[in-house]
């Protein structure tokens, strides 16, 4: 994952996942997302993070002034991403994000076994309401985004 920068300061954080990920190769995995959100969104800041099908950690950013969404923000994301890549990854991978100023807007990403972008799921509801959602919630929206995106 060379394209992948990761920031000095996840050093002390997860490294690595030991259980069932996904099978997106990582140079598919990695690919096209600098482009993908510099295109689609307006938002000055994005905080990316993708788990490879071998367990560690990448994480990728455009962020003025080098700031970056809190911890537990980023915790929560790597939750989510990890949750959805062990049971709900439907032969392809979820990415997680966080975007515009001040961070209030979470953002997931499903890549097939391709390494296409497929279905992208854009949550603003509130960091204080989100954070106390569950991460089997996301489960049930990532199978509904998904139903619809085979549908079309």
């Amino acid at each position: 994952m060379s394209a992948v920068i990761i920031p000095r300061d996840y050093q002390d954080e997860q490294q690595r996942v030991t259980e069932r990920t996904h099978g997106v190769p990582d140079d598919w995995l990695i690919a096209r997302l600098p482009q993908w959100f510099h295109a689609e969104t307006l938002s000055p800041c994005v905080w990316v993070c993708c788990l490879s099908e071998t367990g560690k950690w990448g994480y990728w950013d455009k962020t003025p002034n080098a700031s970056r969404p809190d911890i537990e923000r980023r915790n929560y994301a790597r939750r989510v991403v990890q949750y959805l890549n062990r049971e709900f990854h439907f032969g392809g991978a979820w990415i997680g994000a966080w975007m515009d100023d001040g961070w209030r807007c979470f953002y997931l990403l499903w890549k097939d076994s391709d390494g296409d972008i497929q279905v992208p799921m854009e949550c603003d509801r509130g960091w204080r309401e989100i954070r106390k959602w569950p991460v089997h919630g996301w489960g049930h929206q990532a199978t509904a985004a998904h139903d619809l995106w085979r549908a079309a």
